[in-house]
């Protein structure tokens, strides 16, 4: 396939051995596992997507399917329509990554003070791990400048495109911009897959999807109506298995997740817990220092604002014409208004949903996750903060990356945070 970037200048891929990397990826997410597991009560549903996020039998089936003649296709954040992907017969998969042992490498050829996460799956592309080594195609979405320039590096290793993404959310001026390049883009998928988008097919994956969604939205109702069921690091495992996993599989396995913690309930050591809401940057795995932190320390995080996490799914593709068009138009919406990510210039919905979830999930305290050098959550902080605070809730900012040296200061800070709301009750 041709490459779109300009050629002249090209460069060669940079490669390197990723046998020790990979070992100490597998050591942290083990560890953050291991710590899972111990936690008394935890569903038993949970042991399927822990197979999923740390076991290699997925890798293989996604490799299997490559050897067959399918078409794998990585996707970086979630304003691309994987309902697309699926209805021209190829197979998603999300490429955000949070593993801080690929980062060293990735630095040898971008530059150090950008987005962890994407230097994280530079990182895993250039020692040719995990997913990232499986993809026929990477689709990334201009949402902030690492990845938008970052698109440049990744195609020296796999054709890549950019999906041009609006600077704001205005229905009248911008849906029509974004509508037109779904539209390229689905152009360029049949190109790629050798094969013509049908209605059916588009229907038949926007339904499947919507499946997903309204099992996630199942979940979130019986996780509201007993918030320390299930615990937050458990809850971002199961979502991010929708990463890499069979969507009608995953929900599947979620369903019975969620039949398993409706019926628990809850003892009243558990109902005591601090309940904190988790807003900001995404936290992705193996990367759950924060969360482990909060929870290790006492606390839940019973809800989240993260494109990682509730965000992902909650919100469904809605369609009011089963017309090839009234489809397309209907992804648009989906893939762009529901998103509160701060690569937007205004954002104010990001603070309705934080103050929306604060008060149905009765939450003791919010806090602010800023990836370090994520410049676009980083200048949202004070007004969220203010926001936040202007309605009595308790507030902490914590900035971080994935390096594992600031866990003792995150547990100090964390934990008096929590003295603070237990001294408030």
């Amino acid at each position: 396939m041709k490459s779109l970037f300009e050629n002249r200048y090209r460069r060669p891929p940079v490669h390197r051995d990723g046998a020790a990397a990979a070992a100490e990826i597998a050591r942290i997410a083990l560890r953050y596992l291991d710590a899972m597991r111990a936690v008394p009560g935890r569903p038993a549903a949970m042991e399927y997507f822990d197979g999923i996020m740390s076991g290699e039998e997925r890798v293989a089936e996604v490799r299997a399917f490559r050897k067959g003649g399918g078409k794998v296709v990585g996707l970086f954040c979630n304003f691309v329509p994987e309902e697309l992907v699926i209805a021209l017969g190829a197979l998603p998969v999300r490429l955000c990554a949070g593993a801080f042992p690929a980062i060293a490498p990735a630095e040898e050829v971008l530059a150090r003070d950008i987005c962890p996460m994407v230097k994280s799956a530079f990182g895993l592309r250039m020692m040719n791990l995990s997913y990232m080594a499986e993809c026929d195609l990477v689709i990334v979405p201009t949402s902030c400048d690492a990845k938008k320039k970052g698109s440049r590096f990744f195609d020296q290793y796999v054709p890549t495109w950019t999906l041009d993404l609006p600077q704001a959310k205005d229905y009248d001026r911008n849906l029509a911009l974004w509508t037109r390049e779904i539209q390229r883009l689905r152009g360029r998928l049949e190109e790629f897959t050798g094969r013509k988008l049908t209605k059916d097919g588009l229907a038949d994956s926007i339904r499947l999807l919507h499946r997903r969604a309204e099992a996630f939205r199942r979940f979130h109702e019986a996780r509201r109506r007993n918030p320390c069921a299930i615990n937050g690091r458990d809850t971002f495992l199961a979502i991010q298995a929708t990463f890499y996993d069979d969507p009608a599989r995953w929900t599947r396995s979620f369903d019975a997740l969620t039949e398993e913690i409706a019926a628990v309930s809850a003892d009243a050591e558990t109902a005591r817990r601090p309940r904190i809401l988790l807003t900001g940057a995404p936290v992705i795995w193996p990367n759950w220092k924060l969360i482990h932190t909060i929870e290790e320390a006492g606390a839940v995080v019973v809800a989240d604002t993260l494109c990682s996490g509730t965000q992902r799914l909650f919100d469904p593709v809605e369609v009011d014409e089963w017309t090839y068009d009234g489809m397309l138009r209907a992804l648009a919406v989906k893939h762009l208004f529901p998103s509160i990510c701060p690569c937007f210039i205004e954002n104010a919905e990001h603070i309705d949903r934080v103050i929306e979830l604060a008060e149905e999930f009765r939450v003791d305290g919010v806090i602010y996750h800023i990836l370090r050098l994520c410049q676009l959550f980083d200048m949202e902080y004070n007004h969220v903060g203010a926001s936040v605070r202007d309605k009595g809730t308790p507030l902490l900012g914590i900035t971080t990356d994935y390096s594992l040296e600031d866990e003792e200061q995150l547990k100090t800070r964390v934990e008096a945070f929590l003295e603070m709301i237990e001294g408030k009750r």
